[in-house]
């Protein structure tokens, strides 16, 4: 007999078959976009057109380049799975060899071939705390030495990152500065260290002769007096000179800001720090730094910043380098306006830049060459927050200021239409064909729900160009194809039908008026036949589902087990067995048919994050859930797998051709505790392979 809550226990037989007949050989991989935090560049000493690159990006993945006779091929190394959060910063020995990575979690890897493989070490944590660290920088020397900073976190390993040991500083201790962020060092011959600087918060630099004792560098101003700083000042970066002639007189410059942008040189190896000039006044953040010679380096930044540092009659100066033309997102041709994280140079004047978006940028600067892009990227996709593909290769995105289209399966993406200070996208739909579509969003510009409001809640893809519907003002979060039609849900509880792919909609329902428990919400709507659909979100606080047969009356489904406001849903099928899976904030995964949902049995793996994704490739028993942080969830018909998606990003839509191939479109979501990771707005592509 069907067990009505539970609709897939019924099929386990069929479905335990298809899993014992089909391989699992599949995993998430990176696909395009997606956030480079730093990078590390190796310079073959033989030929100079020779590098080699390592990228530290969110959910745990290293990037690797070749670059030869002109050309960079690249790849993503594997490293272990249980790194998933983002890496905050890679170094590679002179030999290009060994190396360390560090981010978030306290997750520390390294290798000792070129990052061919990746040995995760044991989890740092921070100071007098059971809390892993968050680590921003890691420097590791031939002696075996390994330099670790983080939040509260400034340490040594001598056993190749296994165990750590607290630095000395004098005067003062250990815990008297909050955050640790940037190494860098001037070796001796032998491979020890010989000078080293790290940047701190609150905002100073701090030096060392031997890594293990640090000391307080001091600090000047523009007027030479001792430098002073706003209490949230960060100091993000510190980069020496290459190859300094005199180690004990070595040039190095740090970044920090914003508002205004400062930018500091020292002359002898870190001890003592002078402010130098900037032009034009910039107010941006710079995160990186780099030097290639004694005068030439680079500071990058929020805002799409390049600054960089020449000698003028005047003395040195440093000045944007960005290319002319205004700033805008939707305008690829030109300037690039989201965060640029990460910057390294080679001693020929080879330097790359690299940030969100998935640029990643270089040019030998010491010749007078533009930054050019090395790999696809594009910044319209700002926060990508839902799919909807017509085959493996064709389809759409949904963001935050514009749809995006790829007929390469997501490799490169073009804007189809921009939708900045118009409406905020979540979500899009398209009929079988992919020849009419509707992506529907929040209108901007006014209040929700004004008539007057002049911008459109909702666009529409008519002969292949996508156009502003004839919807102000209203706040839309879900759409669905129906035969023939479309349905919207969203704010206040409205349900709206649209007959002509979405050129206009018609407010057909708000479900449950006479007893609501608060303000409604709908966020997702899915149909599953000629009139019947299933709506699903929150009122007052408390998950609920809607279920209609003709379009008009919307049924409350029943629910019991949670009480969680739900995010998503997924309907299918099986011969005459109706499924539906919804899922919400705090893990909440529930099942079963109109009659009700209740909790998956079996239990989802626990997770604190809201779910904000989920499908059901037709044909196979699986279900996938995607969630804030990067949460994935599969279950193949028998059991749940949580597996690592590649990416630290909120999954927000899910497209599959079948069990074995599909799409995931995530983004960063709101801020979190850490500011400094939640408030880089950016996305990544991933897929299912």
């Amino acid at each position: 007999m069907l067990d009505r809550r539970h609709p897939f226990l019924a099929l386990l037989p069929f479905l335990t078959a298809l899993v014992a007949q089909r391989a699992h050989a599949q995993s998430w991989r990176h696909v395009s976009l997606g956030e480079q935090r730093e990078i590390a560049v190796w310079q073959d000493p033989n030929d100079s057109g020779h590098q080699r690159v390592w990228v530290a990006e969110d959910g745990g993945r290293v990037r690797f380049g070749e670059r030869l006779n002109g050309s960079t091929t690249w790849t993503h190394q594997n490293t272990p799975t249980a790194v998933r959060g983002p890496l905050l910063d890679i170094f590679m020995m002179p030999n290009g060899l060994r190396g360390a990575a560090c981010g978030t979690d306290g997750r520390i890897i390294t290798t000792i071939n070129g990052g061919t493989t990746w040995t995760l070490r044991p989890q740092a944590m921070e100071y007098n705390t059971n809390d892993p660290a968050l680590l921003w920088g890691i420097h590791a020397f031939t002696t075996g030495l390994t330099l670790l900073a983080g939040v509260r976190t400034l340490s040594f390993s001598t056993d190749g990152a296994s165990t750590w040991t607290r630095v000395t500083i004098v005067p003062g201790s250990h815990y008297v500065f909050g955050t640790y962020y940037s190494f860098d060092f001037i070796t001796n011959t032998d491979g020890s260290p010989r000078h080293g600087i790290v940047t701190v918060k609150p905002a100073h630099i701090l030096y060392t002769q031997n890594g293990t004792h640090w000391s307080q560098a001091s600090m000047f101003d523009l007027t030479g007096a001792a430098a002073t700083f706003p209490v949230d000042y960060e100091l993000w970066d510190a980069h020496f000179e290459p190859n300094p002639a005199n180690p004990d007189a070595a040039q190095g410059y740090c970044a920090g800001g914003g508002n205004p942008t400062r930018l500091f040189r020292t002359n002898d190896s870190g001890r003592t720090w002078h402010e130098e000039p900037t032009s034009g006044n910039p107010t941006n953040i710079p995160y990186a730094v780099a030097a290639w010679s004694t005068q030439d380096a680079i500071a990058c930044g929020y805002g799409g910043m390049i600054l960089r540092r020449q000698m003028t009659a005047g003395g040195p100066s440093w000045s944007s380098i960005v290319p002319s033309g205004p700033a805008g997102s939707c305008d690829l041709s030109g300037r690039f306006s989201a965060p640029l994280i990460g910057a390294d140079a080679t001693p020929t004047g080879m330097t790359w830049v690299v940030g969100s978006f998935g640029f990643l940028q270089h040019a030998n600067l010491s010749t007078g060459a533009s930054l050019v892009q090395d790999t696809p990227q594009n910044w319209a996709m700002w926060r990508m927050t839902s799919l909807a593909f017509y085959n493996e290769q064709s389809g759409y995105v949904a963001s935050q200021i514009a749809i995006g289209k790829t007929s390469d399966g997501g490799v490169t993406w073009g804007t189809a239409a921009c939708t900045q200070n118009l409406t905020t996208l979540s979500d899009i739909a398209l009929d079988a064909n992919g020849t009419s579509g509707v992506a529907v969003g929040i209108a901007e510009g006014s209040s929700l729900g004004s008539p007057g409001s002049l911008n459109p809640s909702a666009w529409s893809l008519q002969g292949g160009a996508w156009q502003k519907s004839a919807l102000r003002g209203e706040a839309l979060n879900a759409v669905a194809a129906g035969q023939g039609y479309f349905l919207a849900a969203g704010g206040n509880g409205k349900i709206w039908l649209t007959n002509d792919g979405g050129m206009s909609f018609t407010h057909i329902a708000s479900p449950d008026t006479a007893t609501l428990l608060g303000s409604p919400n709908l966020s997702d709507v899915s149909v599953f036949g000629p009139t019947h659909a299933i709506a699903v979100g929150t009122e007052g606080g408390i998950g609920v589902c809607y279920e209609t047969t003709n379009l008009v009356t919307w049924n409350r489904v029943p629910i019991t087990g949670s009480t969680a406001s739900l995010n998503a849903l997924a309907v299918r099928i099986h011969g005459t067995t109706l499924q539906i899976v919804a899922v919400g904030a705090t893990g909440t995964v529930l099942t079963g048919d109109i009659t009700g949902l209740a909790s998956f049995n079996p239990v989802p793996p626990s997770t604190a994050h809201d779910l904000r994704s989920v499908a059901m490739p037709a044909g196979a028993p699986d279900v996938f859930v995607g969630g804030n942080y990067g949460v994935m969830l599969r279950f193949d018909g028998v059991t749940w797998q949580d597996l690592p998606s590649r990416t630290s990003k909120d999954i927000r839509g899910l497209w599959f051709r079948d069990a074995n191939y599909g799409y995931a479109a995530t983004c960063s979501g709101q801020a979190t505790s850490d500011t400094a990771l939640g408030s880089v707005a950016s996305s990544c592509f991933i897929g299912w392979r």
